[in-house]
């Protein structure tokens, strides 16, 4: 044989061994429900890693079901409507869904997880050249979107919109390292197999040859010093609010999301809480929408009132009134950012412990209006450049209704100290973190700004009211852990 032929061979040999097997590997497992050859319980019946790449995989079901009525928007979109391309209720369960796509025509949720309104314009572009015969576009958005909380910089994959076909930029993500750990990921969670698990025997074989715990440096030295749980905005909070965890996560996120906005209107001024640039993509997709005659549907998403009341106690009220009388301006929306704010004391239970993320519970109750948009149906909420202002009328008179009827919710935020705020939004310092192991049998925790705390262990959860109004007689406070390990040591030696 020729020796250069020979050559060739054994290299492209070698590029099939490299590339090749672990592309197929991953077109087979397809974690990001691309390719869709097999479906299989013990290996992609769950997609579970389909989020870490939601506008790829959402942008590839466009080009794969041409839907005719799509939904845009940010997670707060994707998770709050059950329909076709929901991540959490369809994507990921991929398995249990598998033939609902053919059942066209259909809703398509292209919420993206992440995603920002540039998003939202793009999946617009790119839902109609998949199909020019695209109706109907619901587009949600939350004030947020509209601000520098926005992450505008997490925008990726953004190839594929406005493609036709899958091949080859839907697949390029195929050729990653990024896709090979999802694809073993995905069958971990289809098997129950844990990586972290199998990490663990190989670093210590004793733990599972021999039944051996493995002891470490600190647990081998008792050290004096205490640290921090890791603690994320819905993790158990070692403080509760009447009883409500739902509410106490609301009462701690608001806070931590309003003083962020605070923290933009600092930096950058007004265009930090009424950004012009998100402004400008609004406006190119009602433009778009109106060329291409599709419909339109704006909406403002649900959001709780115990965070409008401290957007109104942090001075940020105006620049809402004004946001809201621009977007109405450009065009009119459907105002559902009050629509919780009601008497009803379960009103907050809309949402699923954020201030941002209605469940699908009140999905339900929305889109059917959203759906038979129409101008003999469109009810208390739908907002015009006309009306705007007889609509913040409104929702501040309900707000103040809410508080009224829920006067101990009212005192806790009137306790938080929004005088002093200059836009700190170190979520750490804000949400309750306890700290361990306990000292002398006190629970030390630091919440809302470094303020920090210690009552008896065994009396937790502890109430937020007595804690925020200082009501346990044994409740110690202090400017920082190693203060308060010092007066409860004076305690003990007192004893």
């Amino acid at each position: 044989m020729n020796p250069w032929k020979r050559t060739l061979r054994i290299y492209l040999a070698a590029v099939f061994l490299v590339m090749g097997i672990p592309m197929l590997f991953m077109l087979i497992v397809d974690p990001y429900n691309i390719s869709m050859w097999v479906t299989r319980p013990w290996l992609n019946a769950k997609a579970s890693e389909i989020s870490n790449q939601s506008r790829l995989a959402k942008a590839a079901a466009i080009i794969r079901h041409k839907p005719d009525t799509i939904i845009i928007g940010s997670s707060v979109a994707d998770g709050g409507f059950v329909v076709p391309g929901s991540t959490y209720s369809y994507d990921i369960n991929r398995a249990e869904h598998l033939h609902d796509y053919e059942k066209a025509p259909f809703i398509f949720n292209a919420g993206i997880r992440g995603g920002v309104i540039e998003d939202g314009l793009e999946m617009l572009k790119h839902a109609y050249a998949n199909n020019p015969q695209l109706k109907h576009v619901i587009a949600g958005y939350e004030w947020a979107q509209f601000t520098g909380i926005r992450p505008i910089t997490a925008m990726h994959d953004t190839e594929v919109y406005g493609s036709t076909m899958l091949f080859p930029f839907a697949y390029k993500k195929y050729c990653t390292w990024t896709a090979f750990d999802d694809a073993l990921r995905t069958i971990e969670a289809n098997t129950g197999i844990s990586r972290d698990e199998l990490q663990e025997k190989l670093k210590h074989p004793s733990k599972w040859i021999f039944g051996l715990s493995p002891i470490s440096k600190a647990d081998a030295a008792e050290s004096p010093m205490l640290k921090p749980l890791r603690m994320s905005i819905l993790s158990d909070y070692p403080v509760v609010a009447f009883n409500d965890p739902v509410f106490t996560h609301e009462y701690y996120f608001a806070f931590w999301y309003t003083i962020g906005l605070k923290g933009r209107l600092l930096q950058s001024g007004e265009n930090g809480v009424i950004d012009k640039d998100a402004l400008e993509v609004l406006r190119k997709i009602v433009a778009f929408t109106r060329e291409k005659h599709i419909t339109l549907t704006l909406y403002l998403s649900p959001q709780p009132p115990v965070f409008w009341e401290m957007v109104r106690k942090d001075g940020l009220w105006p620049y809402y009134e004004k946001w809201l009388k621009t977007v109405a301006e450009i065009y009119p929306y459907y105002d559902f950012s009050r629509y919780p704010e009601v008497v009803n004391d379960d009103a907050h239970k809309s949402f699923g412990g954020d201030i941002v993320h209605f469940l699908p519970t009140l999905g339900e109750k929305l889109l059917p209006a959203l759906l038979r948009d129409s101008e003999q149906e469109h009810g208390a909420y739908y907002v015009t450049s006309q009306t705007v202002n007889a609509d913040i009328a409104s929702r501040t008179a309900e707000l103040d209704t809410w508080l009224n009827a829920n006067p101990a919710k009212s005192g806790l935020i009137n306790k938080l100290d929004f005088a002093s705020d200059k836009g700190n939004d170190d979520l750490a310092s804000i949400i309750p973190t306890p700290f361990e192991p306990d000292f002398h049998g006190f629970r030390i925790i630091r919440h809302l700004h470094d303020q920090y705390f210690a009552l008896p262990y065994s009396r937790q959860p502890y109430d937020l009211e007595h804690v925020i109004n200082h009501d346990y007689n044994t409740m110690l406070t202090g400017a920082s852990v190693d203060d308060l390990m010092t007066k409860i040591a004076h305690i003990k030696a007192d004893k």
